[in-house]
């Protein structure tokens, strides 16, 4: 029998598809594994330049931040003000507590539909109005300052800025990152879950030193486990925050031998 070879064209796309898949599952594979990569050590170069950061160096870079953030009006004799007032009393009673960092603290009420606190690099917490409806005692508002306290101490927020900033470098290699708002909203992300336990614990110490009984301070959680984790912050914040109950738990064990309040 005669060999007749097939001609080229006929051959030569044969095992093309099959090579040009493996190559593409090979390539983004190791595309996606590089990504994983940058970031880790975007994270741990941004968190070693955030840590040694001293505390004059972070008011002169950031301190300006929060003032990019919408302010709540705030009416006289309204009972946001009223409840306000109060924070603001809580507050200088909090930031009383020796060994904080020398930052300028600062209370401001922040424009947003939505009951929750943040801290903003430089020393700044902003609190909503809406955070007065889920908070009633001075104890529940007392902890959820102090939180904010905490990750000023830990200097969460800066190294939450630090970072988020480095990724937007990497991402301004190949896409457009302008904009107005950007850095503001690296100011709201979220914390890891790491981060909220260590600031809870640390919010723990700071009530203790100024308060003898810190009966009724997990005003906040207990009412976000109420509403099911539903309202809008917690739902963004699901991936990264601690499970309500869990930090809870581990909220009452540190405060379980504490007396009555004076």
């Amino acid at each position: 029998m005669k060999f007749v070879p097939k001609k080229l064209e006929q051959t030569a796309d044969v095992s093309k598809g099959k090579d040009s898949l493996r190559d593409w599952i090979i390539g983004g594979g190791t595309f996606i594994v590089f990504l994983l990569g940058l970031y880790v050590v975007i994270g741990v170069v941004s968190d070693q330049i955030a840590a040694r950061i001293d505390d004059k160096t972070e008011v002169t870079l950031f301190g300006g931040l929060s003032k990019t953030i919408t302010a709540a009006p705030i009416k006289a004799g309204t009972r946001v003000a009223k409840r306000f007032a109060e924070a603001e009393r809580i507050f200088g009673k909090l930031v009383k507590t020796s060994g904080l960092r020398e930052l300028p603290y600062e209370l401001k009420l922040v424009d947003m539909d939505a009951p929750n606190a943040f801290a903003f690099p430089g020393g700044t917490i902003g609190v909503t109005p809406q955070l007065f409806d889920w908070v009633e005692t001075e104890l529940g508002l007392a902890f959820v300052l102090a939180h904010e306290l905490a990750h000023h101490e830990k200097r969460h927020a800066t190294r939450r800025l630090g970072r988020g900033l480095m990724v937007l470098l990497v991402q301004g290699l190949v896409s457009d990152v302008s904009g107005h708002t950007w850095l503001s909203e690296l100011a709201l992300a979220q914390y890891s879950q790491t981060q909220e336990y260590e600031a809870d614990a640390m919010a723990v110490q700071f009530l203790k030193s100024t308060y003898t009984n810190l009966d009724g301070s997990l005003e906040f959680l207990t009412r976000a486990l109420a509403e099911g984790e539903s309202f809008p912050i917690v739902q963004e914040a699901l991936l990264s925050h601690p499970p309500t109950q869990e930090r809870l738990d581990r909220l009452r064990e540190l405060m379980r031998d504490t007396s009555a309040p004076h």
